[in-house]
């Protein structure tokens, strides 16, 4: 159990019950959060972890001088924002959960209900674990299908140009049959 969840909600200091979905906040304040957050009213709240650094539920972060951090792409294509945090390469949504949700569970993984890397507001993250990750991907239609063979009756995987291995070295054979012929 944090310190924070020893004295209360950070909020509003109420008890934070043993069911709640959040160890930093209580659900009336947490509700508040993700009801602001649909509207883009933002909320700041420190980091638990990181002193100086507070983490808006619109997935905004700010810095020991005050300042709002300019996120960079990183992670899996470059495509998810982050910030550099005494060295490290920390992401946003990670940060985002941490701050209203609570620290990681162990084999659960940031997720994005949408799928959109960039969309890091509160309303839109939760932990989950991969399959569910998964899942939302599948729903989201973000599974790219395996690409296949060019040539309609075929239905192979493509290798190059389009073709499967099969037609594409069948091409290359009349190509260079034309080549030859014309000699």
């Amino acid at each position: 159990m944090t310190q924070l969840a020893l004295f209360g909600c950070h909020r509003c200091a109420e008890p934070i019950g043993t069911d709640a979905v959040s160890s930093r906040f209580c659900d009336a304040c947490l509700r508040i959060f993700l009801a602001h957050s649909v509207v883009g009213r933002e909320h700041w709240a420190p980091h638990p972890n990181h002193t100086g650094y507070f983490v808006s539920n619109l997935g905004n972060v700010r810095g020991p001088r005050g300042t709002v951090l300019k996120a960079y792409p990183h992670g899996r294509g470059g495509d998810y924002p982050a910030i550099t945090i005494d060295g490290k390469h920390r992401k946003v949504h990670q940060l985002v959960l941490e701050v209203f949700i609570g620290p990681r569970p162990d084999g659960m993984e940031a997720c994005h209900w949408d799928d959109v890397p960039t969309n890091n507001i509160l309303f839109n993250l939760r932990w989950d674990d991969p399959p569910a990750n998964e899942l939302d991907k599948a729903r989201n239609r973000r599974t790219v299908p395996e690409p296949l063979c060019s040539i309609t009756t075929c239905g192979s995987p493509v290798r190059a140009g389009g073709l499967c291995d099969h037609h594409f070295r069948e091409q290359r054979r009349e190509i260079i049959r034309r080549v030859l012929a014309s000699v």
